[in-house]
């Protein structure tokens, strides 16, 4: 899973893998490298690219956005991630 947190293709050995899985966790992360779990769009992390390889795994477990840093206004937050990773979500 580090190839798609981090944007790069799915490799020979990622589709493999995707089978065992149950679920997925995504964040954006700074071009920093600070981990602050950042909404979707707001970070460095190329997500086209990363649910493209997602899709392409063949992966059909849930994605799941870790938004807690966004105590103040998490359905705000949700609905911004929704709304920018839905155009690249596998169907």
């Amino acid at each position: 899973m580090k190839d798609f947190r981090d944007g790069r293709r799915a490799d020979p050995m990622m589709a493999p893998m995707a089978a065992g899985l149950s679920d997925a966790d995504i964040e954006d992360i700074a071009a920093s490298r600070v981990h602050e779990h950042l909404i979707p769009g707001h970070g460095a992390i190329d997500f086209p690219a990363v649910l493209g390889a997602v899709r392409d795994s063949g992966y059909k477990g849930w994605i799941t956005v870790e938004l807690y840093p966004y105590l103040d206004d998490p359905d705000a937050a949700g609905r911004e991630a929704m709304a920018f990773l839905s155009p690249h979500l596998p169907t």
